[in-house]
């Protein structure tokens, strides 16, 4: 391997072990062994390198949210990943629909319905690159949100249950329609969230979305799960689509 290559692995190693035990692990100076004045745990467990995921950029950026003992800048850290792979998301399903037009071109004639269907997916696409839909995006394409449901703060999946008409216990049976409805409300609150955070108080009106400070704690419990499906999802992507 390269150095380049071992270093990747060393990093990818670090961020399994810091989204495991949901505490920051990096590369530092080692005291002196006296100083480690602690019993071992014999309980080991091996992991081998193909089970790692492929390195990504992403897996720095989580580490240092968990470095950070601010839970607003903290939130700000996680939301930095998911704006950055929203960009590539949305590309990837772009195209994917876009070839399925150009596959249809040999059995369908190029008139205006059909251009204007092209046009349409460009449309969609610059919808899904603004600022507003990153969250929704990643939400809609890379996650299963039933399973990171859970994890929000419970003033939020009270608020949701309200808005989508289900009852709390009953997240996990809910139709594609209502599905999606969550999806589209966590986004809202995400991104409202973030910008309550960014945004001077003088210049910023809250919308009734943003996070309580009480509950942000929870809410990046919440976010480095979404996180960590967010990297995870980019590893299993084949190369050309894989940052």
């Amino acid at each position: 391997m390269s150095s380049v290559e071992e270093d990747n692995i060393i990093a990818t190693f670090l961020f399994q072990l810091s989204s495991k035990f949901n505490t920051p692990i990096k590369i530092g100076r080692f005291l002196n062994w006296p100083d480690y004045d602690v019993q071992e745990n014999e309980d080991h467990t091996n992991i081998s390198i193909d089970s790692l995921l492929n390195y990504s950029a992403a897996m720095d950026i989580y580490i240092q949210a968990l470095s950070i003992r601010n839970e607003d800048i903290r939130y700000l850290y996680f939301y930095k990943i998911i704006e950055y792979f929203a960009p590539l998301v949305a590309k990837k399903k772009s195209y994917e629909l876009l070839n399925q037009k150009l596959d249809s071109l040999s059995i369908k004639s190029r008139d205006h319905k059909y251009l204007e269907s092209i046009f349409s997916l460009t449309r969609q696409y610059d919808i899904s690159m603004k600022d507003r839909e990153l969250a929704y995006t990643v939400l809609n394409e890379c996650v299963d949100i039933i399973e990171l449901y859970e994890y929000l703060p419970d003033s939020v999946i009270k608020k949701l249950s309200k808005i989508v008409q289900f009852k709390e216990s009953g997240y996990s049976a809910l139709t594609v329609d209502k599905i999606d409805a969550v999806k589209k409300n966590i986004s809202q609150f995400l991104y409202a969230t973030r910008n309550d955070i960014v945004h001077a108080k003088s210049n910023y009106n809250r919308t009734g979305n943003e996070c309580l400070p009480e509950a942000m704690e929870q809410l990046n419990l919440f976010m480095g799960k979404l996180c960590y499906c967010l990297i995870s999802w980019n590893s299993r992507q084949p190369e050309t689509y894989r940052i």
